[in-house]
């Protein structure tokens, strides 16, 4: 159950907010008719962050919002400030709703709640989210909001963070300002192709200030596979740390401290690597021990301290974040004196293709936490998680060691689903179908999710509901083949029959192929943004049709090579006297589409999921 704490309201004069006549500025707001696809005005916004020479930092939110539409009503009725109560403290400013006629309607002292984050009541013993909530009063389309507040921040480390300056909504006027000591170097990055943005830089009283302002922007259309603000907006990222091997440096060495090897932990080692040779083998056996025996809690890896918990209390407790999980792996490897293991930071996969993530230190990029050996990733203690995979096909990893780096990882093991699959004709249309599946990276950890900790019955269902048409059933219970074996990609084993498979008229005889879906969508017919392809999808799968009548000759489909930029497609056919082999081979990248070229792509993908593409027709050849 959430705790709720009523927060006293305190007025704080040195946010802007207070200091401007608001019905100036909402005399002439415009409205609908000037923006027919925003749910709200961002009238006027003011962020400013103040750092001090300590390194604790202030950062003062203003602003005045206009209520457009009901979705801005449902989004806006709730003011969500979240905050890490280890180290930050959130302080209110006057906030208050405005009606249709100026009128200032006062926000009630109950409308202000404090309460634990939902990761904090999953993971209470490792994140201490809290968020502070204001409801607004009486809020309605017309209406606007004004909200002022301050997050007081006593961490004392290297600072950094993104202002995005362009958003769903238009922002009538934002102002984004940094003040740092004069002796602390700011690195910032930003786009220089916005007109609309001006930037100017200044000292005054010891501090360098730093000045974004925006005025009418642009706004984001939300679209389908739209890439995130950061390539499709303003964004401003700044930080302290001068680049990602200064800022890993930093963090391997808070990580360093607290790795200690126990007696216990190196007498459990020699155990469990009994026998065992090569450091791979080692490295799956230690992989194995934890994923079988240890779980993880979750954990916040941006807000987190990379200090981990001691070693010796993570083997004791059986249990522990991914950070105390891989502090007692890598303390485990090096009691076996394995080489090359360091810890690393995944970071964000959608913004990989951004150089602002690339030549930007910010811990607002992190997502996950993992172990990085010779070029390969390693998610410790998940025992549905394929050995020497950790959850990602392509992202930018900081590696952290004694000379940390920032290395683009791409995980290279095969086509991710590669399929057998081999049609038995009978008469009357009726075809056994026999398939082997073959899963790697994120599909074997897809599968083993679902299927790892079923019953057989619970399989059956699944089968039934997901892999089955109404004219096919399974004529065997479906094999899991290493299933527990990490090292070694899911295969699934199962065979159908098909009561309506194949269809013959006359000299004619066709059937479609019991292929899988290509997962791009691609129904925007223009784009007023680039279309990114989040997932990489790669596909093989070979079809063998025995059983043809004798005397037929295929008529389609032929050999096919499509390309698109990276995007690759192709079918290849041969046929003997016994068996027709089709096989099909997709490599769909992570990628970014330009919007220009996007018509093309879409005509490209348009053109691979025609349904005759997947029909096979053979005719009688009269001899």
């Amino acid at each position: 159950m959430k705790r709720i704490l009523i927060v006293l309201l305190t007025i704080l004069p040195i946010l802007l907010i207070a200091e401007f006549n608001y019905q100036d500025y909402l005399e002439n707001t415009p409205g609908l008719a000037e923006y027919p696809n925003a749910y709200a005005i961002n009238v006027f916004t003011d962020v400013e962050i103040e750092i001090a020479a300590d390194g604790s930092y202030e950062k003062h939110v203003s602003y005045l919002k206009k209520i457009l539409t009901y979705k801005g009503k449902k989004i806006y009725s709730d003011i969500n400030i979240v905050y890490n109560a280890d180290f930050e403290t959130v302080e209110l400013g006057e906030c208050f709703t405005i009606d249709k006629e100026g009128n200032k309607i006062d926000l009630p002292q109950e409308a202000i709640h404090d309460s634990e984050h939902e990761l904090t009541v999953k993971s209470p013993g490792y994140v201490n989210l809290r968020e502070t909530i204001i409801n607004m009063p009486a809020i309605e389309p017309g209406f606007s909001v004004v909200v002022n507040y301050a997050i007081h921040n006593k961490r004392k480390d290297y600072i950094g963070g993104i202002e995005h300056m362009m958003e769903e909504n238009p922002y009538l006027e934002k102002k984004f300002k940094v003040k740092v000591p004069a002796n602390q170097p700011l690195f910032y990055d930003f786009p220089s192709d916005v007109k609309q943005l001006r930037f100017t830089e200044k000292e005054k009283d010891g501090k360098d200030i730093y000045l974004w302002e925006i005025a009418n922007s642009d706004f984001i259309l939300p679209e389908n596979n739209s890439p995130s603000l950061l390539i499709t907006g303003c964004p401003i990222v700044y930080s302290t740390a001068k680049n990602w091997q200064e800022l890993g440096n930093y963090l391997q060495e808070k990580f360093k401290s607290g790795l200690e090897l126990s007696d216990a932990i190196s007498k459990q080692t020699a155990a469990v690597l009994q026998g065992l040779k090569t450091d791979r083998e080692k490295l799956l056996a230690l992989y194995n021990y934890l994923a079988e025996n240890y779980v993880i809690e979750l954990a916040s890896v941006p807000y987190q301290s990379f200090i981990p918990q001691k070693p010796q209390k993570t083997f004791e407790q059986k249990y522990g974040s991914e950070r105390d999980l891989i502090a007692l792996f890598i303390t485990m490897a090096k009691a076996a004196e394995i080489k090359g293991i360091s810890p690393a930071v995944i970071l964000e996969e959608s913004s990989q293709f951004s150089n602002l993530q690339v030549n930007n230190a910010i811990r607002d990029f992190f997502s996950s936490m993992a172990v990085y050996w010779k070029g390969e990733l390693m998610r410790i203690g998940d025992n549905k998680m394929p050995f020497l995979y950790a959850g990602v096909e392509k992202a930018n990893v900081l590696v952290l060691a004694e000379e940390s780096k920032l290395v683009n990882y791409e995980f290279d093991s095969g086509y991710l689903v590669e399929k057998e699959i081999n049609c038995k004709l009978q008469q009357h249309g009726i075809a056994q179908i026999d398939y082997v599946n073959i899963y790697r990276g994120s599909s074997d950890y897809r599968f083993r999710r679902n299927f790892k900790d079923e019953s057989a019955q619970n399989r059956m269902i699944w089968f039934a509901q997901n892999m089955l048409n109404e004219s096919s059933f399974l004529l065997n219970e479906p094999q899991f083949l290493n299933m527990d074996r990490l090292d070694k990609p899911l295969q699934i084993i199962y065979t159908t029959q098909n009561s309506d498979f194949y269809i013959q008229q006359g000299d004619f005889l066709y059937f479609k192929l019991p292929a899988a879906e290509l997962p791009l969508n691609t129904s925007l017919k223009t784009r007023s943004t680039p279309y990114q392809n989040y997932e990489l999808f790669t596909l093989k799968e070979r079809f063998v049709i025995e059983g043809l009548p004798e005397n037929y000759s295929l008529l389609k489909p032929h050999d096919l090579t499509k390309v698109h930029e990276d995007f690759n497609y192709n079918v290849q056919i041969e046929q003997n006297a016994e068996q027709l082999i089709i096989t099909r081979t997709v490599h769909f990248p992570q990628s970014i589409i330009p919007i220009e070229n996007y018509p093309s792509f879409k005509n490209f993908i348009s053109e691979l999921k025609q349904p005759l593409n997947l029909m096979v027709f053979v005719k009688k050849i009269n001899l």
